[in-house]
């Protein structure tokens, strides 16, 4: 643990200085490019015949886009799990609320309004409270509730990782990501020999990015390993 809060403490030093984590910024931005792309090429692949070239090459660039948003949720694991204020629940969630429900209600409000005016439908309705309660009024909202939720865990998961030693910590990884990478992967290599259902939704496998950027943002990392933390990803 004084590994980690030395190098946590290295970076906060360099954030204080530059005003940023210059890293974190590149990933965002990368994570963004890789996000926008992925939104452009899904219309592409649903307006073009499935057995052209183009549709096969659109397919695979638009997988390998879907990375965007784990680094997302990586960024934020390592960013919010590294300060110790995280532990304080009361003020981590006050400040949460501030920067992400607030700017959430305005940009939801904004997005009901276009859609009500371009599909020529009534303003004044309870859709807007049923699409609030739904996955807002855009689609690309579900985001935002992803990270809400994941808020309200942060503080005891960031209990549990701080009193568990770095195997222990790596186990809760591997737990977490069960649901949505470990899983869908042995029922693809098993196909439909045998199911493992578990459960098929929930929150849990993206709590797995969040940890795990946390735990790489933490690390010293060799180039060899960092190499097969590549092909893994």
């Amino acid at each position: 643990m004084a590994e980690i809060q030395k190098n946590y403490q290295r970076k906060v030093q360099l954030s204080e200085e530059y005003g940023h984590i210059a890293y974190i910024d590149n990933i965002r931005i990368f994570a963004a490019v890789m996000v926008i792309m992925l939104h452009c090429l899904s219309d592409y692949l649903t307006s073009i015949d499935t057995e052209a070239s183009t549709w096969w090459i659109a397919g695979m660039v638009c997988e390998m886009n879907r990375v965007g948003v784990p680094l997302f949720f990586m960024i934020s694991g390592y960013l919010v799990m590294q300060s110790d204020r995280t532990r304080q629940a009361g003020t981590f969630y006050r400040r949460r609320i501030k920067r992400l429900v607030l700017p959430f209600l305005v940009w939801n409000f904004l997005y009901y309004v276009y859609f009500r005016l371009v599909e020529q439908k009534p303003f004044f309705s309870m859709n807007f409270v049923l699409e609030f309660f739904n996955t807002g009024s855009g689609y690309h909202l579900w985001f935002v509730y992803s990270m809400l939720i994941l808020s309200l865990f942060m503080p005891f998961v960031k209990m549990v990782l701080d009193a568990s030693g770095r195997r222990m910590q790596w186990i809760f990884f591997l737990l977490t990501i069960l649901q949505t990478t470990i899983k869908p992967t042995l029922n693809l290599l098993l196909d439909g020999k045998i199911y493992f259902y578990f459960a098929e939704d929930g929150m849990i496998g993206y709590l797995g990015y969040v940890v795990l950027g946390w735990l790489l943002g933490s690390s010293e990392i060799s180039k060899s390993q960092s190499r097969a933390v590549y092909i893994l990803g």
